[in-house]
């Protein structure tokens, strides 16, 4: 720590910042090793790579071209990948590359650690790890709600999970303390040119295997998942333990801390990619006792955007899937005293309110069978607010949850706690089928609803839905309109 500049005794520095900062240095000890933080300003993001060794280097936004990162296109000089330890991009938030084409090199090379380009003369390889640093502008909390922690990042990259899933490492930079002057030590250290040489020499090192001597990997980690894992192990043993002398509780640790920075990445990945990254569970099994161990995200406790308490009437949630995104959007039904008028807010999309005009024109044309005698929608003016709690944009298909949402706040009744709807209904009352049926149970169940209620026509895909998602949602199913209402409601 004190070779870095710090001072590990100083206020603030908890032994959680200390391997937080301490993994700012894996880069330069691990060849090809991808990480990303994003967190406020002036927390020193990008001051490893610029003052403690001269085997990296930083990239200011928007700089990185083909020839500069990659091969010379008329010179075939090979470019940073090929001669730097480390690349650090800063202020990555802004632009990360100024020729898209640096782009599918990129991803080739963060994969394998070598790329090609046509007429270079084959496979060109490079030992280069790169980092990408940024600033994340809003509180952690309104992040997590509206979009995913990798939002901040250049929108050349922030949606496209091919990139986004060859980072290794996503560090917590919310999580670092703001630098004063008494964290910097006084006390001595390293040389900077003999601490930056230590770093260089061990990555000719290797402990990506010290993990299988105490533990296994559980079976939610693929491939793309254990490499990451391996290499920030291996990392951490290089910086604290270089002689190769370590136990079982120091392995533990470190794969703890490497289990929760890839899981964060997969996390972000099932947001924006849906079923395809929904396996984000990481466990270990240590193979002495055969017990298992979940690794958590600290930030992801707690913040269900689903309340478990009661839903107020006229609240419900559904999701709507293009067929690509899915979002999770809550609906909220205000009725009161007037002459039948029905007002949308909140979307634009004709498709959305065409659903929600369906709805309510089959409540008005079965008000006898379905609302009591003193009720009728010719007495109220109704209101329905769409609100997209998460992802990218609303869609159609939420005919069911406004239909719970108008009658709940017609009888002024409470509804189930986390409670969400899916199926949309037809002019006619008939029940429709809700696509994409498995990334919206599995993305209303991450973000806290405790029952979906999902159309019987759904029925035959209750097979899809991931173990973990049925063991914490009760899936109910429903044939009409009358069941909705029976399985949605709170009973007191």
């Amino acid at each position: 720590m004190r070779s870095s500049g710090y001072e590990p005794n100083s206020e603030g520095m908890t032994e959680r910042i200390k391997m937080l900062l301490l993994s700012r240095l894996i880069p330069l000890v691990e060849s090809n090793f991808n990480m990303v933080e994003l967190g406020p300003r002036s927390s020193g993001k990008s001051f490893v790579f610029k003052e403690l060794t001269p085997y990296a280097v930083l990239i200011s936004g928007g700089q990185g071209t083909v020839a500069k990162l990659f091969v010379h296109g008329t010179t075939n000089k090979v470019g940073a990948v090929g001669q730097w330890d480390a690349i650090c991009f800063d202020e990555s938030t802004d632009k990360i590359f100024k020729e898209r084409d640096a782009i599918p090199l990129m991803k080739d090379y963060m994969e394998s650690g070598s790329f090609s380009r046509a007429g270079k003369g084959g496979e060109i390889a490079g030992q280069a790890s790169l980092i990408f640093n940024g600033n994340i502008n809003q509180p952690l909390e309104t992040v997590l709600q509206t979009s995913h922690l990798f939002s901040p990042i250049s929108d050349e990259v922030n949606s496209d999970t091919a990139f986004l899933d060859r980072i290794h490492f996503y560090l917590p930079g919310w999580e670092m303390i703001k630098f004063s002057p008494s964290n910097f030590t006084n006390n001595f250290g390293f040389s900077t040119d003999f601490f930056s040489e230590i770093l260089k020499d061990q990555r000719r090192v290797n402990f990506t295997d010290a993990i299988d001597k105490y533990f296994s990997l559980g079976s939610h980690l693929k491939q793309r998942d254990t490499k990451p894992v391996r290499k920030t192990v291996s990392g951490f043993l290089k910086l604290l333990h270089p002689d190769g002398v370590y136990t079982k509780e120091d392995v533990r640790e470190y794969l703890e801390i490497a289990m929760e920075m890839r899981r964060r990445v997969k996390e972000q990945l099932k947001r924006i990619g849906g079923m395809e990254f929904w396996d984000t569970n990481f466990s270990y099994l240590d193979n002495e006792t055969q017990e298992e161990h979940f690794v958590a995200l600290p930030e992801e406790r707690g913040s269900a955007i689903i309340e478990s308490t009661p839903l107020s009437p006229g609240v419900c949630y559904t999701a709507t899937s293009d067929g690509d995104n899915v979002a999770l959007v809550r609906i909220e039904a205000v009725v009161m005293s007037g002459n039948g008028k029905l007002t949308v807010t909140g979307t634009g999309s004709q498709e959305v309110k065409e659903n929600i005009k369906n709805t309510f024109n089959y409540i008005k044309a079965n008000e006898k069978s379905i609302l009591s005698e003193q009720h009728s929608l010719s007495n109220y003016d109704i209101t329905i607010q769409v609100i997209n709690m998460l992802g990218a944009y609303i869609s159609g298909g939420i005919g069911s949850a406004v239909y719970v949402s108008i009658l709940s706040a017609i009888y002024k009744r409470n509804l189930k706690p986390g409670l969400a709807v899916l199926g949309n209904i037809s002019i006619g009352g008939a029940i429709e089928r809700s696509i994409n049926f498995p990334d919206k149970v599995t993305m209303l169940s991450d973000n806290g609803a405790k029952t979906v209620i999902v159309p019987m026509d759904n029925l035959n895909e209750i097979a899809s839905l991931p173990q973990s998602v049925l063991g914490k949602t009760d899936v109910p199913f429903y044939s009409n309109t009358q069941m909705i209402v029976q399985k949605a409601v709170l009973i007191e």
